[in-house]
């Protein structure tokens, strides 16, 4: 799979289980469980791949996915790794997602008995890093000019905007040292879930 992505990226992943039978017997009744992390959205469309060794789409070989497992009936493998199933499926990564590394681990099983021993491992992992960026951006709007000693309340409005990909999270805004010899700030209000303070020192007043 990957190895990196980005959060809110649009772009459509996939990851491979590869799996293989290097045992002497035929291996019965084979299911892959492949816990996806929940950082990930696996995608029904396009369809998740159950492909055989020479790349054709295995007969009667399915998977079902139930957030976060996916799980796969692969049927029958022949034995001495001559035969293989590849499952190849999609994701994305929402903007939501903020910047980690997470583990992709599946396992394969099957009621015939492994070899003694216990042969090649029967879980594999793979890691994938998250990046998530964000691209904050403010604009501070006012009157032009304004009349010294008029009671009129004039009003600045500070407009902030994130043109990142991923979401930005704790954002914070400061507007400071505005001169309170030319303003008396007399408060500051928001948008809903957002809280203001207004701090007033002898030369200067802030917003945050």
């Amino acid at each position: 799979g990957p190895s990196d992505v980005c959060a809110g990226d649009g772009i459509t992943y996939f990851y491979t289980v590869t799996v293989n039978n290097a045992g002497p017997s035929d291996a019965q009744a084979v299911q892959v469980i492949d816990n996806v992390p929940s950082q990930l959205t696996v995608l029904t469309a396009p369809a998740i791949q159950i492909l055989n060794v020479d790349g054709t789409v295995a007969s009667g070989a399915s998977c079902t996915f139930a957030a976060p497992i996916l799980t796969c009936s692969l049927g029958a493998l022949s034995g001495s790794g001559t035969d293989q199933r590849r499952i190849i499926f999609p994701f994305t990564v929402a903007s939501s997602v903020r910047a980690q590394t997470v583990t992709n681990v599946a396992t394969v099983s099957s009621p015939t008995a492994e070899v003694p021993g216990g042969g090649f491992p029967n879980t594999a992992s793979f890691s994938t890093a998250i990046c998530a960026q964000a691209d904050l951006a403010i604009i501070k709007t006012g009157p032009v000019s304004v009349i010294a000693g008029s009671n009129d309340v004039q009003q600045f409005t500070l407009a902030v905007q994130n043109n990142g990909l991923a979401d930005a999270y704790n954002v914070t805004v400061a507007d400071a040292n505005i001169p309170t010899a030319f303003f008396d700030v007399i408060g500051a209000t928001s948008q809903a879930g957002v809280t203001c303070t207004v701090v007033t020192s002898i030369s200067a007043t802030s917003v945050s």
